[in-house]
């Protein structure tokens, strides 16, 4: 979770709000997420949250 109050928390309620207003697609995101190296960990939060197995 981000500090509330912190900047990290204004840049990525700013990032969030960007994201929303593009409207972006399942493989823009996806895209995103590779480009940044966070697809394995975005992977991995999504199989616990959802009780996945690889």
């Amino acid at each position: 979770m981000v500090e509330s109050g912190s900047l990290k928390e204004y840049v990525v309620n700013n990032i969030i709000g960007l994201i929303n207003e593009m409207e972006l697609d399942g493989e823009t995101v996806q895209d995103i997420l590779e480009q940044t190296g966070m697809d394995e960990q975005m992977f991995k939060q999504l199989s616990v949250k959802f009780n996945l197995q690889k």
